[in-house]
């Protein structure tokens, strides 16, 4: 799945609920994204590992794509992975809250859940080139007033009886690790949802996942909200 596309039953690739945030397998404790604390609905997580692991990756696993269940105290969870790819050393994690689907649309389950965690713990110690996107919801109000989005969103064309405002629009960015931003305002007019991607180089390790989040998160209070780096972190 394009870091940009929507999560569907067919295409997502790790879907993960997160609110157990430790889940222990035979090595490292894998640590799960803390996705609902910072009003994340997914975050994917995808790259190439370092070229010296490419036919550890493809014999991660017996199968390819591997989806799970989870279940936790407040509800269903899922987990979906890709491995290998056309270089041989592609690894595609996508987390997502459960209500981030549509009903009736969750993903296929294929294995068990310690069996896909098994697989994340055999990566520990490799380096990766990760592209990471993170899909939130923010209330327009904290916003700066005088940011771009709340900017664009405020003005509004009239003519008679009719007029045009904009409630969506996407944002390049070159010589930053974000690459694009998209926003769109609900019908309400009381929420963004802020569809951020950006690029760096990491290693696994059992936070893996929370770090890519926070990281991710950081930028979308550098870049959204406004705010300081130190205040960001």
């Amino acid at each position: 799945m394009a870091l940009g596309g929507r999560l569907t039953s067919s295409d997502a690739c790790a879907i993960i609920y997160v609110e157990a945030a430790v889940l222990k397998g035979s090595g490292m404790s894998t640590m799960l994204p803390r996705l609902s604390e910072v009003s994340c609905k997914c975050l994917t997580v995808c790259g190439l590992v370092e070229a010296g692991a490419r036919d550890s990756v493809a014999g991660l696993a017996k199968d390819m794509e591997l989806s799970a269940r989870f279940r936790a105290t407040a509800g269903t969870v899922f987990m979906r992975l890709i491995l290998g790819g056309r270089a041989g050393r592609h690894l595609h994690i996508d987390c997502a809250l459960k209500e981030y689907f549509r009903k009736g649309r969750a993903p296929k389950v294929t294995h068990r859940g310690r069996e896909l965690l098994g697989v994340l713990e055999k990566v520990s110690g490799w380096k990766i080139d990760v592209g990471i996107r993170g899909l939130f919801t923010i209330k327009l109000a904290q916003l700066p007033e005088n940011g771009m989005i709340r900017r664009l969103h405020a003005a509004e064309a009239r003519s008679g009886g009719m007029s045009m405002k904009l409630t969506a629009g996407r944002f390049s960015i070159t010589g930053a690790p974000v690459t694009s931003i998209r926003w769109s305002v609900d019908r309400a007019g009381s929420d963004v949802e802020i569809d951020i991607v950006a690029d760096r180089p990491m290693t696994v390790q059992e936070d893996y996942l929370q770090d890519c989040l926070d990281w991710i998160n950081t930028q979308v209070g550098l870049f959204v909200l406004g705010r300081s780096t130190d205040e960001a972190r």
